[in-house]
């Protein structure tokens, strides 16, 4: 129990030491996975060998833990031990997450999944991440093909939305074209990559989305915003007044408030603590 609890509570480095120290005997019970935990907080390098040996499928509880903390490592190694165990992976989302890792450290062997998953709206955002980590030529020549030829939306909004985020500018024109369109079933996502691309363009039209009635198209628009304000771009205080609005608006929807509460907090916005202040005086604020 002592050596949990100083891998759990202390330090990164304390809670190497301890769990290095564990290693040297065999797991028992539920110690696999406080093992697994304590190793995501420290993330050393040194664990991976440890790691290495909890990644058993059947334990899917102590293997989440065990490969998110070799994510965290972020080594050649770490890179290594997830490679053995890629075909392991059975939940769609995690494995294109994990072939993000992987192609970031060179090892292609799931691009060709990650731009298959591409056509699946509810794996757009971890397809998307996929393929552009993979990056390379080839990569942007597919999405250049499936954005000009393909008559499905989720595969055109999923091959523009990387094409942007790969820093393709040549898009902005017939993108913004598509995001002025709001009855295009593609206007959503291609705000979206007017915001990765920085076009100063995207301002007014988060702006005006922010103002909708729809909580899809304001949340969408509290995504973009995010994006932008990452970017130097103009009417940055507007957008963020904007949000700052969305929190403290007792009229509009928890998820839309909890949406601006977390673009606020990601910019790390210094006036948040009087928002938040504004938010609680408003005693039907829940959760």
């Amino acid at each position: 129990p002592t050596t949990w609890r100083t891998a759990l509570q202390g330090t990164a480095a304390s809670a190497a030491t301890a769990l290095l120290k564990a290693g040297d005997r065999t797991l028992r019970a539920l110690e696999p996975r406080a093992f697994a935990k304590a190793s995501l907080k420290s993330a050393d390098p040194r664990l991976v060998p440890l790691l290495s040996g909890l990644l058993d499928p059947r334990q899917w509880n102590v293997r989440t833990l065990a490969i998110d903390a070799l994510r965290k490592i972020n080594t050649e190694e770490a890179a290594s031990v997830v490679r053995a165990h890629f075909d392991e992976e059975s939940d769609p989302s995690r494995k294109l997450r994990l072939i993000a890792f992987l192609a970031r450290h060179g090892i292609h062997d799931g691009d060709v999944a990650a731009m298959e998953s591409l056509a699946d709206a509810s794996l757009r955002d971890d397809a998307v991440n996929a393929v552009v980590a993979a990056g390379g030529p080839k990569v942007v020549a597919e999405l250049q093909k499936i954005w000009r030829s393909s008559n499905d939306p989720n595969s055109n909004a999923a091959a523009f939305r990387a094409l942007a985020r790969l820093g393709r500018d040549e898009l902005v024109l017939e993108v913004l074209a598509i995001a002025k369109t709001s009855v295009d079933p593609l206007a959503q996502p291609a705000l979206l990559a007017l915001a990765d691309l920085g076009s100063p363009e995207a301002v007014p039209l988060v702006l005006d989305s922010l103002n909708s009635r729809r909580d899809a198209v304001v949340l969408n628009a509290i995504r973009a915003a995010v994006v932008l304000l990452r970017k130097p771009v103009p009417k940055d205080v507007e957008i963020r007044d904007r949000l700052a609005s969305l929190l403290t608006d007792s009229d509009a929807s928890h998820e839309v408030r909890n949406a601006a509460l977390n673009a606020l907090l990601s910019l790390e916005d210094q006036r948040l603590p009087a928002f938040l202040s504004a938010a609680a005086n408003d005693v039907s604020l829940e959760g």
